[in-house]
């Protein structure tokens, strides 16, 4: 708002609507309309101004400012104007796509329940440490890629968002996993993972809970910390009622299976049978 209401005319243009198009400020509801309507509303929803926004280019004296054509919805001229403001011409474009952002070394854990009661989970005792640990290894089998094991964990240190629905039209969907990442330091977030007609979405929810003790403190479990508990009603605050469309990579990260992160145990050339056996 700031940057519209900052806007400096530069010189008039077309009044005629027979070239509004080529300006691309004509009315919204033409077909094939390329124009973008900005309407500005006090606190109880009335209008203050509409305007129309057309071509759009860099200054031509300063790159970092934006020269474009627009021209108010109830009047006949159209105007250069000059100013510096981002025109968002779809409603993605006005997401915030950061669902979470945190330091990888506060991740400890990382679990994957999946709806036939799979379950992938790894860890790792220290932030210090770079590779997490899969637990419940099968006999003969190891761990195919560390970086592949590492990135059920990670992908939670930046996870973004593709589009946005409420998540009331996702609730007759059961989840294909139920994810879940815990911090050293007690916060657990928590993800319902869902496939709808080939798109992924999240359903995100966080708490706080007990965490791993500092090495100067007590042995055991200890309470989360104030600043966790703000930190996961926070989050609360930002997802509930939404669910979330993912990447397709995002969506491989949360549904991953210990298939995916184990290979067959390679022996050893002793342990191989001799071929005079």
């Amino acid at each position: 708002m700031i940057g519209l209401s900052e806007l400096k005319r530069l010189e008039p243009k077309t009044s005629n609507p027979r070239f509004y198009s080529e300006l691309q400020v004509e009315d919204i509801t033409r077909v094939g309309a390329k124009s973008l309507l900005v309407t500005l509303q006090d606190h109880s929803g009335q209008p203050l101004a509409r305007l129309i926004i057309g071509k759009v280019r860099p200054a031509k004296w300063d790159p970092a400012r934006t020269e474009l054509y627009v021209r108010l919805a109830d009047h006949a001229e159209s105007w250069l104007v000059e100013g510096k403001v981002a025109v968002r011409r779809s409603a993605q474009d006005w997401l915030a796509r950061d669902l979470l952002n945190i330091d990888r070394s506060r991740i400890q854990r990382a679990r994957l329940d999946h709806a036939d009661s799979e379950d992938v989970t790894i860890s790792r005792t220290a932030a210090t440490e770079p590779d997490f640990t899969l637990h419940d290894v099968p006999p003969g089998y190891q761990i195919q890629h560390a970086f592949a094991v590492n990135d059920v964990a990670y992908v939670w240190a930046s996870l973004t968002l593709e589009d946005v629905i409420l998540s009331r039209a996702l609730a007759a969907n059961e989840p294909l996993t139920t994810a879940t990442m815990e911090t050293f330091d007690g916060l657990r977030v928590t993800a319902q993972v869902k496939q709808v007609d080939g798109v992924n979405y999240a359903l995100m929810s966080a708490d706080a809970i007990a965490r791993t003790p500092a090495s100067n403190e007590t042995p055991g479990t200890v309470g989360p910390g104030k600043d966790t508990a703000e930190e996961a009603q926070k989050l609360m605050r930002q997802w509930q009622g939404w669910a979330y469309r993912l990447s397709d990579v995002t969506f491989e990260n949360l549904t991953k299976r210990k298939s995916d992160l184990m290979t067959i145990e390679q022996k050893s050339g002793a342990d191989q049978p001799s071929s005079n056996d």
